[in-house]
């Protein structure tokens, strides 16, 4: 299946995401490598390989796909996440916020605009964050790449104009 983009799809992406990095939405997909990893790793040894994680996200997608048909729809993916959100105690005005957030992520993920999350779009999405946290692109997740996020964190801050903690 080709994925294709407008160029209007693809800036309404670019906001959504940045959107949700500014939100802080940590449940979609961790954005802190330390996190990633305890997420992911299945077998406790403190990495996460590329096929361990391939295992995850078949796995995640056969949840989210509830009525077996192949894809995901947005009501599919809006409500796994709000029944993980019903187990946790987020505040009620954080949980909205989050739920807002849920079906701009979709939006997201769905890269041909179909209004149905495929296999395929669905493992884009994870494998663009399994890629982000493979810092030094050995195929895996572990220690070196959480030292090199630290490493790299106080001139990421000072690029970005964060103030140190």
């Amino acid at each position: 299946m080709a994925l294709t983009r407008s160029p209007a799809r693809l800036a309404a992406s670019t906001l959504a995401c940045a959107a949700l990095l500014a939100a802080g939405v940590a449940r979609g997909a961790s954005h802190d490598v330390a996190t990633f990893i305890r997420e992911h790793d299945q077998n406790g040894d403190g990495v996460v390989t590329a096929q361990e994680y391939q295992a995850v996200r078949d796995n995640q997608f056969k949840a989210l796909d509830t009525n077996g048909d192949g894809w995901v729809s947005e009501a599919e993916y809006t409500a796994e996440f709000e029944a993980r959100l019903a187990k946790e105690n987020v505040p009620a005005d954080r949980k909205a916020q989050q739920l807002k957030q849920t079906h701009i992520r979709f939006v997201a993920i769905d890269l041909d605009g179909d209004q149905k999350m495929s296999r395929e779009e669905f493992m884009a999405s994870g494998w663009r964050m399994f890629g982000y946290h493979d810092k030094n692109g050995d195929q895996k997740v572990d220690q070196a790449d959480v030292d090199l996020a630290a490493a790299f964190k106080p001139l990421l801050d000072k690029a970005r104009g964060d103030k140190a903690p």
